[in-house]
């Protein structure tokens, strides 16, 4: 009986020491900071400096437990990155998501509207790639940072969004 107790006990500590070693879920993975997609492409989303590049089965859900998928995406949806692995280096750096969580907000058609607005006029403005270093939004407007990109443009620049008279203006 005593040989019996003690290889049970050997067993239960050698499944919980082999669940603990699983590579698999969400415990491996490092959250991003949240920000807005500023660019989009078949496989991966810019947010804030970094591109993550999704495989076939990432995950896409809100911040309320919806399932949805990476073709819901789109310019100016806030998100929560969750990626695995390091982050390499570049300018924007790059990472392979596994999860994005979709922030979920009343004010979320106002807000696509004004990144989208802010995303366009760089683009035209300053070149590709657009990259949010801080925004904010207020009752009236939304207000992004972004990196300087090019040698005629090296320094930050700040575009505020008018909600109200959807006019850009640059700081």
């Amino acid at each position: 009986m005593r040989n019996f107790t003690l290889v049970s006990v050997l067993i239960l500590f050698l499944m919980l020491a082999l669940a603990g070693c699983s590579s698999f879920g969400q415990a491996d993975l490092t959250k991003a900071k949240t920000g807005y997609i500023t660019d989009i492409d078949d496989q991966r989303i810019l947010v804030n400096d970094t591109y993550f590049t999704a495989s076939s089965n990432v995950k896409v859900v809100s911040d309320t437990g919806k399932r949805m998928n990476f073709s819901d995406l789109d310019i100016g949806v806030q998100v929560e990155p969750w990626f695995d692995g390091a982050i390499r280096e570049s300018f924007p750096a790059q990472a392979d998501v596994k999860k994005i969580v979709v922030i979920v907000d009343k004010d979320d058609k106002q807000v696509q509207d004004a990144v989208k607005a802010i995303v366009e006029y760089s683009e035209a403005n300053y070149g590709k790639p657009v990259v949010f270093q801080a925004s904010k939004r207020t009752e009236e407007l939304f207000e992004a940072t972004i990196a300087g990109l090019t040698l005629e443009n090296p320094n930050p620049v700040t575009i505020r969004y008018d909600f109200a008279t959807q006019q850009i203006e640059v700081e």
